[in-house]
């Protein structure tokens, strides 16, 4: 409150995101005097972000969204063809291969999938390099790396029901 030679007083009401509001009164002989003040909001209109600088390195390898996906021209029957394919790097991470251990854990839709109740699929394996003849894998890092669980996982996951994939 402020007070001005007259007598008379000011209340100023402050509310972040609101106007402010005032009045002028004089006080009388009560003790107590009552005001209500309606602060309106004040609505800021923001200007559409624009991003153009280039991605970072982390994200450009360890990332994936759908639109990447559908622009590859690969043909892609599951997540492992995705990662063997577009997204090498996810397998390993960032650092030189061999340095870091391969990935041990998968999420899907935010649910930790536990090797406990993957069942095995041994024509799943045999295609990736795992288990008895198998073979395959193809290329650095090699998918059959990959824990039995992670690689069942991929398998399954078609890539039109990817909407991303983060490392």
């Amino acid at each position: 409150m402020m007070s001005s030679d007259t007598g008379d007083f000011q209340v100023i009401v402050r509310r972040l995101g609101f106007r402010p509001a005032d009045q002028f009164f004089r006080p009388d002989a009560r003790d107590t005097m009552s005001f209500a003040f309606y602060l309106p909001r004040v609505v800021h209109v923001l200007e559409t972000v624009k991003v153009d600088a280039k991605q970072n390195r982390r994200h450009e390898f360890l990332f994936i969204d759908a639109a990447t996906i559908a622009s590859s021209g690969e043909e892609l029957n599951d997540a492992v063809d995705i990662i063997r394919r577009l997204r090498r790097r996810m397998v390993y991470g960032l650092v030189r291969y061999g340095m870091c251990g391969v990935t041990r854990d998968i999420w899907v839709n935010g649910e930790r999938i536990f090797p406990e109740i993957m069942p095995t699929d041994f024509g799943v394996l045999a295609r990736y390099g795992k288990g008895p003849g198998g073979g395959g894998g193809g290329g650095v890092p090699l998918v059959r790396d990959l824990p039995e669980h992670v690689l069942l996982v991929l398998s399954k996951i078609k890539p039109e029901h990817i909407a991303k994939c983060v490392a």
